[in-house]
């Protein structure tokens, strides 16, 4: 057995649309691990690990506390994450969360038909409908994973859970890392599909197809309404790059790669042309490099 405690670095360049990237984005570069795995990185933690030649090459059960801090709130929470086959990791994080009030966040509005476009949201900003709240935050993600001599195949499901502390009278909330309006104690989807072809130069390309979709309630809708679950959907198909330099697993410094994202909207509210072009992509770049210390016996 080795235990190892992991310690993970991301830096995140956002080029352009939506308003704020979701930094989840990063995973696409877990398609870019030697070995065919997909590690979307993490806090720092205590991760155990077991070698398992049956069903890949390594299967852990990890514990961290992911404290993370940015310009527009601060966040702290547990996670566990196990991947009791290489094929398969099963992650579950909870976190309060701390939204200062600042980038035009947070805007809450009564329903799910209001106008959330980035015009819309500036403009609410500039006007001061933004406003500093709290909460907490659960997310639950499954991923199946699997590669095939160059081919790898990974499906990442995300379910988000909030509760904020809304302005009376409201039911949804913009959340950037989402980029659509979110049920207060309610649920969101996501599904990213990645395929990628790894090369022997430590190059992979991934396409990913992306679709992200509000689980609104009856109760979310204002009296009169008629639900309509498909209305702020979203869906992206884009490519995805990463290079990785070096990867030595189980060292001090053992991994150190490049990455970039761009995907284009194929059905978005305001992102195909009725606010922002459809011709704009959703970009996302970034470095991360890992380490590792070991205690093995």
């Amino acid at each position: 057995m080795r235990t190892r405690a992991l310690a993970l670095l991301v830096v995140l360049v956002v080029l352009a649309a939506p308003r704020v990237a979701a930094a989840a984005d990063a995973a696409a570069a877990g398609a870019a691990s030697a070995d065919g795995s997909a590690d979307d990185g993490g806090p720092p933690a205590l991760r155990i690990a077991v070698d398992n030649m049956l069903v890949g090459r390594i299967n852990f059960l990890y514990f961290a506390f992911a404290p993370r801090i940015t310009a527009s709130s601060l966040r702290a929470g547990p996670q566990i994450e196990l991947q009791p086959l290489s094929i398969l990791s099963l992650r579950l994080s909870g976190e309060l969360v701390r939204f200062w009030g600042d980038f035009d966040s947070v805007q809450s509005f009564v329903s799910p038909t209001a106008v959330w476009s980035d015009s819309a949201l500036g403009n609410n900003g500039k006007n001061g409908l933004n406003y500093p709240t709290e909460g907490a935050h659960v997310i639950f993600e499954p991923t199946l994973q699997m590669r095939v001599g160059p081919i790898a195949v990974r499906d990442h499901v995300t379910l988000d859970y909030w509760s904020l502390r809304l302005r009376p009278g409201d039911r949804v909330f913009y959340e950037a890392g989402a980029d659509t309006l979110i049920p207060n104690g309610g649920l969101v989807f996501t599904n990213d599909v990645d395929v990628a072809w790894l090369t022997r130069v430590h190059l992979a390309v991934a396409v990913r197809y992306t679709v992200t979709v509000p689980l609104y309630s009856a109760s979310d809708w204002a009296p009169g309404e008629t639900p309509n679950g498909a209305l702020n959907r979203q869906q992206r198909l884009g490519l995805a790059l990463a290079y990785t330099f070096f990867d030595r697993h189980y060292t001090r410094f053992h991994s150190l790669s490049l990455f970039g994202i761009a995907a284009w909207y194929l059905e978005h509210r305001f992102r195909t042309g009725a606010d922002v072009s459809q011709a704009l992509p959703y970009l996302l770049g970034g470095v991360s490099f890992q380490s590792d210390v070991l205690l093995a016996r």
